[in-house]
């Protein structure tokens, strides 16, 4: 009997997560391009933390969801788990009940090229047990970012915040995506613009 707990233990379980993803609240479609390519690589599970701070929909966070879903189009498929949270321990923590207790328990985890900070930060909370939400802990945590760190698809937050706050419609489209009808574009730049001029959210996101 010992003999086979020890069998069980030593396989390995992959899950993989990218912890929160903040969009500002929305965000271009070079971000998806870049982390949605990446995460389809990565193996076992997916989950996706979908920040619900800052939401100008009032839905908990459920059109950002469908917002992403929509532009990551080709990337989606039954592994991705999304879940609206305010916290980067949400999602650790949904990805790690996800695994059998009794195997080798290996976490990869995504962020931006931008955001790499972060995620050396969040890897030592995990491995120091700092993390409130997690209750246990990963045998091994890998840290990854994607491949396109000079972002040659052109494409940018900043500039596609500027877009929606000038009414550039057709820069704003360019940024936001071919996914959706001209409608829904409108009402997201119109959403942005208003959250921009009272402050809600900034042109420039703070580093």
């Amino acid at each position: 009997m010992a003999q086979r707990l020890q069998v069980n233990f030593m396989n390995e379980q992959h899950v993989s997560i990218i912890p929160l993803m903040g969009l500002s609240p929305i965000s271009h479609m070079g971000h998806f391009f870049d982390l949605g390519a990446k995460l389809k690589t990565l193996p076992g599970q997916k989950f996706v933390g979908v920040s619900s701070k800052n939401n100008i929909f009032d839905d908990d966070g459920e059109q950002r969801i469908y917002i992403i879903k929509r532009q990551w189009g080709e990337f989606i498929d039954g592994s991705i788990n999304f879940e609206s949270c305010n916290s980067a321990g949400v999602t650790v923590a949904k990805a790690f009940d996800s695994l059998n207790p009794e195997s080798r328990k290996i976490l990869h985890i995504l962020v931006g090229t931008d955001r790499f900070v972060f995620g050396k930060r969040l890897k030592r909370s995990i491995e120091e047990g700092k993390l409130k939400e997690l209750k246990g802990s990963f045998d091994e945590i890998l840290l990854h970012s994607p491949e396109n760190s000079d972002r040659s698809h052109g494409l940018s937050g900043t500039r596609m915040r500027n877009c929606a706050l000038q009414r550039d419609f057709l820069g704003f489209a360019e940024h936001v995506g071919a996914c959706f009808f001209d409608f829904e574009r409108w009402e997201y730049m119109g959403k942005i613009k208003l959250a921009i001029e009272s402050g809600q959210i900034k042109v420039k996101r703070p580093k």
